[in-house]
């Protein structure tokens, strides 16, 4: 992690550390679920809902605190609007793309962040 002052990269660790948390219990609620099961489940469409809303609202703060760093995360703008869109615009979520995002863009997105977490440990 760029260097700077050590409360700031606490912080931008912490929302790393979220964005991470959150895309792990994704990763977790979805696992062994299919694309069915999430449909009839409005408990579990919550869950992954609420959960990639966190990884948007981390990494955007993530962004504004570390911005060079930020930049090594592939799709960042996309996870971040996607959250917007979960948040303000509840009624036009489409079920199939949530559940596209939960299991195929998650994971990579979860392999990134560890990646930056390491850095920022070392």
């Amino acid at each position: 992690m760029s260097p700077g002052k050590p409360s700031m990269q606490r912080r931008a660790a912490k929302y790393l550390w979220d964005a991470a948390e959150a895309c792990g219990l994704t990763i977790e609620f979805v696992q062994d679920r299919t694309f069915a099961e999430y449909e009839r489940d409005v408990m579990l469409r919550s869950a992954v809902e609420r959960q990639l809303s966190i990884v948007g609202e981390a990494l955007n703060r993530f962004r504004q605190l570390a911005p060079e760093d930020a930049l090594r995360l592939s799709d960042l703008a996309t996870v971040i609007a996607f959250r917007n869109v979960l948040v303000h615009n509840y009624s036009d979520v489409n079920m199939a793309a949530v559940w596209a995002i939960a299991t195929e863009r998650v994971a990579p997105l979860n392999d990134e962040l560890q990646a930056l977490l390491r850095e920022a440990t070392e």
